[in-house]
């Protein structure tokens, strides 16, 4: 049955031997296992030229090979697989090459296309200037088109011709609706930046974990407790200066106050009553109140005794 969902891409060179009829049972293990075939190659020929000597009874295969996981290692899952489904059909197959194919897409800046036709030829008054720059902002003459690039392109995109006629036949503009537009940041793709921010999150979710159990300990547990919030400070503050590929002073400030915020939450300063986390509400813990069940035999056991 092919795989419908998959997380990883990776482009497989797999040489089979035995003749054309091994090569059509190889291509259709490929087929059942929703593996696209690329091309092939004479072994000898296309991208390995030079590489592998000529052989007539041998070709290679283009395979991409689609995984499940994270993207660590997926070459080494994919040429497990692909050695494994060889082998169970008793082809002789050899991974030559696996690579990942890394497709991450670009976190472009969206914008709003609005008429500039209510602008008058003067200039105005600087009330009436005032009044317009905010009527633009609040969407007063905003049309139903939206666009995404960088700030040229996007303008470029807002001028041109769109199906509808609308936006060609009437003068427009665009205005942001998010800062990734700024130069002086720059964004990771989308998701390399949501590892980014996952990895910030944990690390003050420790942080703030950790000032819950190390209120009311003493001693060695308070020093414990004292260093793994230090800890998950500190690694919080690192995480935000890579969450973005220029600003680090940004993402910096940015995960101190998530720290600040979360180490809220946890000690009850956010709360009208003042309740804040408690170390029942951890892993492992039994709620109290909360009846134990033991197995059949244990009870019998519990009443003959």
């Amino acid at each position: 049955m092919a795989q419908v969902r998959y997380d990883q891409r990776v482009l497989v060179l797999v040489e089979v031997r035995g003749g054309a009829h091994d090569w059509e049972e190889a291509e259709r293990r490929f087929d059942a296992h929703g593996w696209p075939l690329r091309g092939h190659h004479p072994c000898g020929e296309g991208p390995l030229r030079g590489v592998l000597p000529p052989d007539p009874t041998s070709r290679v295969y283009e395979v991409e090979v689609r995984l499940f996981g994270a993207a660590r290692g997926c070459d080494r899952g994919a040429s497990h697989r692909v050695r494994k489904v060889m082998r169970a059909a008793r082809l002789e197959a050899y991974v030559r090459r696996a690579e990942p194919l890394v497709r991450d897409r670009e976190m472009f800046s969206h914008w709003k296309v609005f008429s500039t036709a209510h602008r008058r030829a003067g200039r105005g008054s600087r009330l009436r200037r005032l009044v317009d720059r905010y009527a633009v902002r609040l969407g007063r003459y905003d049309t139903d088109v939206r666009v995404s690039g960088r700030p040229a392109q996007a303008l470029r995109l807002a001028r041109a011709d769109g199906t509808s006629g609308y936006v060609a036949s009437t003068p427009v503009a665009v205005r942001p609706l998010d800062g990734r537009w700024r130069a002086n940041v720059g964004y990771w793709p989308e998701e390399e930046g949501e590892r980014r921010l996952f990895r910030m999150v944990c690390w003050t979710l420790l942080a703030a974990a950790s000032l819950v159990f190390a209120s009311g300990r003493e001693g060695s547990a308070l020093w414990f407790w004292c260093g793994v919030v230090v800890l998950g400070l500190a690694g919080a503050l690192w995480s935000g200066t890579r969450l973005y590929r220029r600003g680090r002073l940004a993402g910096g400030v940015i995960a101190a106050v998530a720290v600040g915020v979360f180490a809220a939450m946890a000690l009850g300063l956010l709360d009208e009553h003042g309740h804040g986390w408690t170390r029942m509400q951890g892993p492992g813990h039994r709620r109290p109140g909360r009846r134990t069940r033991w197995p059949a035999a244990a009870r019998a056991a519990v009443d003959v005794g």
